[in-house]
């Protein structure tokens, strides 16, 4: 029997998932939608922690509308490659 062992590829992913936010999920946090797109656009330092903490829990329970995976270092290369001796469990 020959020597068996385990490549491991070491991947970058993008995965982008479209949400919707209505202006009354706002309103219901105590955030304007001029803050929220502050938010969105990293300019979050005028917004208390508060704040941030409330627009992160919505964003969290937004439904996911679409999404789509890039794993862009299959496409183009550039990712890491390790081996180890054994087989693969489950």
């Amino acid at each position: 029997m020959g020597i068996r062992f385990i490549e491991n590829e070491w991947h970058q992913t993008k995965i982008a998932n479209q949400k919707e936010v209505e202006a009354e999920m706002l309103t219901e946090i105590g955030v304007t939608e001029e803050e929220f797109m502050c938010f969105l656009e990293d300019e979050f330092e005028e917004l208390s922690d508060d704040k941030q903490d409330a627009i992160n829990n919505l964003i969290m329970d937004l439904d996911t509308l679409d999404s789509y995976e890039d794993m862009w270092t299959m496409r183009k290369g550039g990712f890491d490659t390790t081996y180890e001796l054994g087989e693969l469990e489950g």
